[in-house]
C-alpha cells in the first residue's frame, strides 16, 4: 500500500473548509508546521479511517468532532491509495449522516459500501484494530517514539509473511507451539526439569516406587527360601560332625598323645637351664677381650699425636724466627716511600693552584657572556609577568550541557503541552474582547484560564490544570535556575561567556609558557642568576697559560699517584709481614704447650716400648679365654632339645581337646535353632508367597519401563522441535538483519543489533561491548525504535507487501549529530519504502530532505 493523498475535513480544528496533503511521492515526505497545526490530528485521522468502522462511537473517533460546534458538521477522512490490485480512494464520514465506501481511481466504479468496504479495507491492511496489522507495527504517534516494536503484539504477520510460508509456520505456527506445550506439559508430569528424574506425585514416580517395593520384597522372599534350603543343609552337616565328635576310641588316643607331648617338654626344659650358664660365662669373656683391645688401641693413638705434637713445634720455631727478619725489611721500606709521597704532594699542589687561577680566568669571560643573555631573558620575563598580572582572573564557567538539557526539557514539555491545549477556534469576532483585549478571529491555545466578553455576553473559558502545563512550568523554572546559577541571560550568552573565558585562559596559557620557558625556576631566581654571573664576570690578576699550568699540573699528579701507589704497597707489605709474624708467634706457642702436654701424659720416649709390651700380653690373654668359652658353649647347644616347639606342641593338643567340647555343644545348639527354622519355613508358605510378588513385580516393571520410553520419547520430541525451531529461526532473523544493517551502520557505524523472537529490539554490539536496549538512554531508544522499524518495511516492500512508514513528532530526543545520522538512514529507508514525517521542530528538521508536503483546502476531484 502506499498513500497519494490525504484529506481532513470538519476534524477537529479543520473545519468545513478542510485539509489536504496531496503529491505524496514514493519516498520521503515531510509535514512541517508549528504547533496547533493539527499534525497529530492528521495521523489520528489515518488511524480512524483504517481502524474504526464508520458507524462506531468510539472515544478516539468522537474525539474528531469540530472543535467550535460539536453538534455541527461529521468528521469526514479521504485516503487515496495505491495497492498491487490499482488506485482507489477511500472515504468515511463519522458520527452522523455515517457513510463509507472505496472507489476505483481508474475506472471511477465504487468498488464496495458500507459493510463491505470495511471488509474491503481490514483485508487491505490486514488488522480491525488500532496497533495491530502491518500499520501498528511500523507506526510511531507522538509521545510514543520510545516505544520499541513488537510482533507479538499481534503486529508482525506481515514480516512473518514475507519471510516465507515455512519459516513462518514453524516459528510462529500454532500447531507447532500446540505440540510442544503439550509435550512440556506431559513431560513435566512424568519427570522433574532439573535431573530428568521420576516427578514425585505423578505416575512415572508411582510405578517406580511399586517395583522398588516389590523387587524388595522378592529379595526378602527369595532369601528366605535360600535360607530354608541351606538350613537343611546346614543341618545334616551338623548331624555328622556331632556323630564323629562322639566317638569313645578317638578320645583315648587324643589323651595319650597330650601325655607324652608333656613328658617330652619337661625333659627339654631341664637342659636348656645348664645352657644359661655356658652363654654367661662366654658373654664376659668377650667383654674381657673388647676392653683389652681398646686400652691398646687408645695408647697407640696418644704416641701418634704426641709425635705430630713434637715436629709441629719444632717447624713453627723455624718459621717464627723467618718472620722476625721479614718485618724489620718491610718497615725500612714503608718509611722510605712516605718520605717521597710527601714530596710528590707538595708538587702536586702548587701545580693544581696554577691551574686553578687560570681556570677562574676562563670562567670570568664565560660568566660576562652569561650576563648578557640573561639580562635579555630578564627583560622579557618581567613583561610576561606584568601581562599575566593584567590579565582578570579565571572564574567558574557555566555548565553548558547543564544548560542544554535545561533547555531541551523545555522545548520537550512546551511540545507535549501544546499537544494537550484547549485551543480557542473564532470565526467571527466583531465587538468581542479577550481579557480586555480586541479578539480577533483565528485559533489560539489556552494554557490558563481567559474571560470571552460580547455586547451582552461575558464567558470565562476554564482551562484544567494539565499535568503538561505544571512540567513545562518545572521546566522554565529549572533552566531559569540554571542560567541564574550560569550568571547569563540565556544559554547564547552562557556559550559567549564560556568561548571569552577559553580565549583568556589561551592567552593566559601562552604567557605562562613564556614565562616558564625564560624562568623555569621563577622571576626570582632569574635575577639570583643575573647578580651571580655579574660577580662571576670580575677577571683576576696575572693570568697564567692554562695549557701550561694543566701539562704541569698532569705532571705532578702523575708523580704524586705513582710515590703514593708505593708508599701503600710498601704499607700493605709491612702489615702484611706484622700479620704474619703475629701468627707465627701464636703457632709457634699453640705447638709448645701441644708438645709439653704430650710429655706429661706419656712421660719419656724411652719408656712407651715397655707400655705398649705389657698391653698386647693382656690383649693375648683375654683371646684366649674367650676361644675356650665360645667353644663350651657350642657344644651346650648342639645337644639342646627344642623347647619351643614341644611347648607349641602341648599347648596345640589341649587347645584342640578343649575346641571339640566346645564345638560339641554348640553343634547342639545349632542344630535344635535349624530344626526349630525348618519348621516355621514350612508354617509361613515363603515359596507360594514369593512365586505371586514375582508377577506383580513384573507388572509394575513394564508400567515403569513404558512410563520411561514416554518421558525418553518426549524429551526427543522436544528437543528436536527446539533445535528446529532455533536453527529455522536464525534462517528467520537474518532476512530482517540484512535489510536492517544499512540503516543501523548510517547512525551507529560498526555497530550490530540483535532481535527477540518477537522481533524486538534485544542488545546493541558497539565499542566492543553489549548492552541491553532497556538500560539505553532514550535518545538512542527511540532511535533504534524508528530503525528496526525501517526494516521490517524494506522487508515488506522487498517481499511485494509495501506499507507506509508515518512518524508524528518522533526524534524528540536526537542530539545535533545523531539526528543527521538518522535523517541519512530516513533517507535510505525511502529508497525502497514510503516514509510520512510530521514534525513541528521546522529548524532542526530543515536538513531532512524528501518532498516538503503543502497543506492546502480540501478539493475532492
Amino acid at each position: 500500500m502506499r498513500i497519494e493523498a490525504i484529506r481532513l475535513r470538519n476534524v477537529r480544528a479543520f473545519g468545513e473548509a478542510g485539509l489536504a496533503l496531496e503529491g505524496l511521492t514514493d519516498g520521503l515526505n515531510v509535514l512541517s508546521a508549528p504547533n496547533e497545526f493539527g499534525k497529530s490530528t492528521v495521523f489520528d485521522a489515518l488511524r480512524a479511517l483504517l481502524f474504526h468502522k464508520h458507524t462506531t462511537t468510539h472515544r478516539e473517533v468522537k474525539s474528531l468532532e469540530p472543535d467550535p460546534n460539536p453538534g455541527g458538521g461529521a468528521p469526514e477522512v479521504t485516503l487515496d491509495l495505491t495497492s498491487p490490485e490499482g488506485r482507489f480512494r477511500v472515504e468515511k464520514r463519522f458520527l452522523r449522516r455515517r457513510m463509507a465506501q472505496v472507489t476505483d481511481l481508474t475506472t471511477g466504479r465504487k468498488v464496495a459500501e458500507a459493510d463491505d468496504a470495511e471488509r474491503w479495507l481490514r483485508a487491505l491492511i490486514g488488522a480491525d484494530r488500532p496497533g495491530q496489522g502491518p500499520t501498528g507495527l511500523l507506526w510511531v504517534e507522538q509521545g510514543a517514539s520510545l516505544r520499541q516494536p513488537d510482533a507479538e503484539e499481534g503486529r508482525g504477520d506481515a514480516v512473518y509473511d514475507a519471510l516465507g510460508e515455512e519459516v513462518a509456520e514453524v516459528t510462529g505456527g500454532e500447531r507447532a507451539r500446540r505440540v510442544l506445550t503439550k509435550a512440556r506439559e506431559r513431560l513435566d508430569v512424568l519427570v522433574t526439569k532439573e535431573r530428568r528424574s521420576p516427578k514425585a506425585g505423578g505416575p512415572y514416580r508411582a510405578a517406580v516406587d511399586l517395583a522398588e517395593a516389590l523387587r524388595a520384597e522378592v529379595d526378602v522372599l527369595t532369601a528366605r527360601a535360600r535360607a530354608s534350603r541351606v538350613t537343611r543343609e546346614e543341618l545334616a552337616l551338623a548331624e555328622d560332625e556331632l556323630a564323629r565328635l562322639g566317638s569313645g576310641e578317638a578320645a583315648a588316643e587324643r589323651e595319650a598323645a597330650l601325655a607324652a607331648a608333656r613328658a617330652r617338654l619337661a625333659a627339654a626344659e631341664g637342659a636348656a637351664a645348664k645352657l644359661d650358664g655356658a652363654r654367661e660365662a662366654a658373654r664376659r669373656t668377650r667383654e674381657a677381650e673388647g676392653a683389652a683391645r681398646l686400652a691398646l688401641e687408645r695408647r697407640n693413638e696418644e704416641e701418634g699425636e704426641a709425635r705430630a705434637a713434637f715436629a709441629t713445634a719444632e717447624a713453627a720455631a723455624a718459621r717464627r724466627d723467618a718472620s722476625r727478619t721479614s718485618l724489620e725489611t718491610a718497615k725500612a721500606a714503608s718509611s722510605k716511600a712516605d718520605e717521597a709521597a710527601r714530596e710528590a704532594a707538595v708538587a702536586e699542589r702548587a701545580a693544581s693552584t696554577l691551574r686553578d687561577r687560570a681556570i677562574a680566568a676562563r670562567q670570568a669571560l664565560a660568566a660576562s657572556e652569561k650576563l648578557e643573555r640573561l639580562g635579555r631573558d630578564l627583560e622579557a620575563a618581567r613583561s610576561a609577568h606584568r601581562a599575566l598580572a593584567d590579565l582578570p582572573k579565571p572564574r567558574p564557567l557555566p555548565d553548558l550541557a547543564e544548560l542544554e538539557r535545561a533547555r531541551t526539557r523545555v522545548l520537550t514539555a512546551e511540545a507535549r503541552a501544546e499537544a494537550v491545549r484547549v485551543r480557542l477556534v473564532v470565526e467571527a469576532a466583531e465587538g468581542a474582547t479577550l481579557d480586555g483585549a480586541p479578539l480577533a478571529p483565528g485559533t489560539r491555545a489556552l494554557s490558563g484560564p481567559v474571560r470571552v466578553a460580547a455586547p451582552g455576553l461575558t464567558l470565562r473559558i476554564e482551562v484544567p490544570d494539565a499535568a503538561e502545563e505544571r512540567e513545562l512550568t518545572a521546566a522554565h523554572d529549572a533552566l531559569c535556575a540554571a542560567l541564574e546559577k550560569a550568571g547569563a541571560e540565556s544559554v547564547e550568552a552562557a556559550r559567549s561567556q564560556v568561548e571569552r573565558a577559553r580565549e583568556a585562559a589561551a592567552e593566559r596559557r601562552r604567557l605562562e609558557e613564556g614565562l616558564t620557558r625564560l624562568a623555569p625556576e621563577g622571576l626570582g631566581a632569574l635575577e639570583r642568576q643575573a647578580e651571580e654571573a655579574a660577580e662571576a664576570a670580575i677577571l683576576p690578576d696575572d693570568v697564567p697559560d692554562e695549557a701550561e699550568a694543566a701539562a704541569a699540573l698532569r705532571d705532578a699528579s702523575q708523580r704524586a699517584a705513582k710515590a703514593i701507589g708505593a708508599a701503600e704497597t710498601a704499607r700493605r707489605h709491612l702489615d702484611e709481614a706484622r700479620e704474619a709474624a703475629s701468627s707465627a708467634n701464636e703457632k709457634a706457642a699453640v705447638a709448645d704447650a701441644r708438645a709439653a702436654d704430650a710429655r706429661s701424659r706419656l712421660g719419656a720416649v724411652e719408656a712407651w716400648d715397655e707400655a705398649w709390651g705389657t698391653l698386647t700380653a693382656a690383649l693375648d690373654t683375654a683371646q684366649a679365654e674367650r676361644a675356650r668359652a665360645e667353644a663350651a658353649l657350642a657344644e651346650a647347644e648342639a645337644q639342646l632339645p627344642d623347647t619351643e616347639g614341644l611347648s607349641a606342641e602341648v599347648d596345640r593338643l589341649a587347645q584342640a581337646a578343649r575346641n571339640r567340647e566346645q564345638r560339641i555343644l554348640h553343634l547342639n545348639r545349632e542344630a535344635a535353632r535349624l530344626r526349630a527354622e525348618l519348621t516355621r519355613d514350612r508354617a509361613e508358605g515363603a515359596d507360594e508367597r514369593l512365586a505371586s510378588v514375582k508377577g506383580q513385580l513384573e507388572a509394575a516393571e513394564a508400567d515403569a519401563a513404558r512410563y520411561e520410553r514416554e518421558a525418553d520419547a518426549l524429551t526427543l520430541l522436544i528437543d528436536t522441535l527446539s533445535g528446529a525451531q532455533a536453527e529455522r529461526r536464525e534462517r528467520f532473523l537474518a532476512p530482517v538483519m540484512a535489510e536492517l544493517a544499512p540503516l543501523l551502520a548510517a547512525v551507529f557505524p560498526g555497530g550490530a543489533l540483535s532481535l527477540t523472537e518477537g522481533l524486538s529490539p534485544d542488545v546493541l554490539v558497539r565499542d566492543g561491548g553489549t548492552e541491553a536496549v532497556e538500560r539505553l538512554s532514550g535518545g538512542t531508544r527511540e532511535q533504534l525504535a524508528i530503525l528496526t522499524r525501517l526494516g521490517f518495511a524494506r522487508l515488506m516492500a522487498k517481499g511485494g507487501h509495501p506499507v507506509p512508514v508515518v512518524l508524528d513528532d518522533a526524534l524528540v530526543f536526537a542530539d545535533d549529530a545523531r539526528i543527521a545520522r538518522m535523517f541519512n538512514a530516513l533517507n535510505l529507508a525511502a529508497r525502497d519504502v514510503q516514509v510520512l514525517a510530521l514534525t513541528c521542530r521546522q529548524a532542526a528538521f530543515e536538513g531532512l530532505g524528501g518532498t516538503l508536503l503543502t497543506p492546502r483546502p480540501m478539493t475532492v476531484s
